[in-house]
């Protein structure tokens, strides 16, 4: 799975205190990890954790296509997809919930 580039922008209503850091992991063969570092210019990407995560959310690449395509609501996708796991910090973690990418 390629770098997901919604991921800060799923982050930008989260008012959080700097160096917070959530983590998206998608298992799986075609998955991949990646993370975002709350900085005073706002969500950055990082590419290695420099600490400790504050919220890691694991889905699997199935569902990981599912909610990134459509734009669900919170509510409804943890409803639909009960095999996503939101670790540490809950209302931080589902900000990935609302992550919408585009495939060209």
């Amino acid at each position: 799975m390629d770098e997901p580039s919604g991921i800060g922008t799923a982050h930008l209503r989260a008012a959080r205190p700097t160096d917070d850091l959530d983590a998206v992991v998608v298992t799986g063969e075609a998955g991949g990890a990646w993370a975002v570092e709350r900085r005073d210019g706002g969500w950055v990407q990082v590419p290695d954790p420099p600490r400790a995560v504050t919220s890691t959310v694991t889905l699997p690449p199935d569902t990981a296509w599912k909610v990134v395509t459509k734009r669900w609501g919170r509510k409804a996708v943890l409803a639909r997809f009960p095999d996503i796991r939101i670790e540490g910090d809950q209302a931080l973690g589902e900000h990935v919930l609302d992550m919408v990418s585009v495939m060209a």
